[in-house]
């Protein structure tokens, strides 16, 4: 985009009392919801946590921070998931979105947040600003009747309020062992209870006096047929046994339900177990990823402790100049580093290693660090350039997966 045509700095705000009506009214027109639910999603979401563009003193375009992490190499990385991106339909066009979003990330940038990730109804938007696509979040429909597992080992008991330690503790044992999954701070976990569609009943599966599972499920019924479809919000478990539980259970819903249909990556354990391919699965979401601080955010992941590797990686970013420049990124004993060079280094520099170097995209790092795109990929989609040694070496730092995520937000 040329200077001459480039849109003003907005100035991002934080939302107060005062601008709980107006805002209202942007969620309401930007997604249709009832002006009851979308205030009460905001109360309950913290007014602090919003931010606002104002023009004349009043609120046109806001999005909602939301604090937690992802899980990646095991270890939970520091984020801010970005949720309600709203502008009025009378300010629209005036490139207010996209200037809300440089904003936003730049302001996470000088908060040192070393993730943001969001849901994006248009790529483009987000693409501009630096995210990438991390991973895809699929509706699992598992048909009950066709499960046939009879596993009934251990007891089953609706969960209380006591059990929310032993709950969080299952999810967290589960989440980290799947790249992308959520750290869940209180706005997720709320979520796995309530959320528009309605409350959720958690059952737990136990046995030697521990949690090994848990599910929350909510019954639809169909007035014609009378037919129940089963819609779990959150299912973990920790142990084989404790998978083919929930499988049996959900089996026994079989003769007055379909379906049960839950969110997941391609490769969900849950439909590991399956003794039959009876699992139909479709794309509900793309989930897209941003690095806001690379030092922060290559410290803060887990890493193979097989793997030592080291490269030099030169980082264009439009939005968030921190991370603009060469960075020396070394991986050893389950841990990274990356360390900002001097400005105008020269290739292969750093304490008398030499060291292969590539360029790269604030977005192509962002779909490397999360194992959604391989170097090679990201190389035939422009995102990433250079010495062929280093994108190996980035290919060994940052392997390819299959990243999961089963939180909407």
């Amino acid at each position: 985009m040329s200077k001459s045509h480039e849109e003003k700095p907005v100035e991002l705000g934080v939302m107060n009392e005062r601008d709980l009506g107006p805002v209202v009214r942007l969620i309401e027109l930007a997604f249709g919801t009832e002006r009851e639910r979308a205030e009460k999603w905001l109360v309950a979401s913290g007014i602090g946590n919003v931010r606002v563009v104002r023009d004349h003193g009043s609120p046109v375009a806001c999005l909602l921070r939301i604090a937690m992490g992802h899980y990646y190499g095991g270890r939970s990385v520091p984020t801010v998931g970005i949720a309600g991106v709203a502008v009025a339909p009378e300010a629209r066009g005036r490139g207010l979105a996209r200037g809300m979003m440089r904003a936003a990330m730049q302001e996470l940038a000088s908060e040192r947040v070393a993730i943001s990730s969001l849901y994006a109804s248009t790529q483009s938007l987000y693409r501009q600003v630096g995210y990438e696509q991390a991973g895809l979040s699929l509706r699992h429909e598992l048909p009950l009747a066709q499960i046939g597992e009879r596993s009934a080992a251990g007891e089953v008991r609706e969960l209380t309020a006591e059990d929310k330690p032993r709950v969080e503790a299952c999810y967290a044992a589960f989440a980290r062992t799947m790249d992308g999954m959520l750290d869940r701070g209180a706005y997720i976990w709320n979520r796995t209870e309530k959320n528009r569609l309605g409350e959720y009943r958690g059952f737990g599966f136990f046995a030697d006096g521990e949690l090994e599972a848990y599910l929350r499920l909510r019954q639809t019924v169909d007035q014609v047929t009378f037919r129940q479809t089963i819609d779990l919000s959150d299912v973990a478990f920790v142990r084989e046994r404790g998978g083919r539980r929930v499988l049996r259970f959900l089996s026994d819903f079989g003769m007055l339900a379909g379906d049960a249909t839950f969110l997941g990556g391609p490769t969900h354990p849950l439909l590991g177990l399956l003794a039959l391919q009876v699992a139909k699965s479709s794309v509900k979401h793309a989930w897209m990823l941003r690095v806001c601080d690379i030092g922060a955010a290559v410290s803060a992941r887990g890493f193979s402790p097989h793997v030592k590797t080291a490269f030099e990686l030169e980082i264009s970013d439009a939005t968030c100049p921190t991370n603009v420049g060469v960075w020396r990124v070394e991986v050893e004993g389950g841990a990274g580093r990356a360390t900002k060079l001097a400005e105008g280094s020269s290739p292969h520099s750093g304490a008398g290693n030499a060291l292969p170097r590539a360029r790269a995209d604030i977005r192509g790092f962002a779909a490397m660090y999360g194992g959604s795109l391989a170097p090679a990929h990201a190389q035939l989609q422009g995102l990433v350039s250079g010495d062929p040694k280093a994108l190996a070496a980035m290919a060994a730092a940052f392997p390819v997966g299959c990243p999961c995520l089963v939180d909407g937000f």
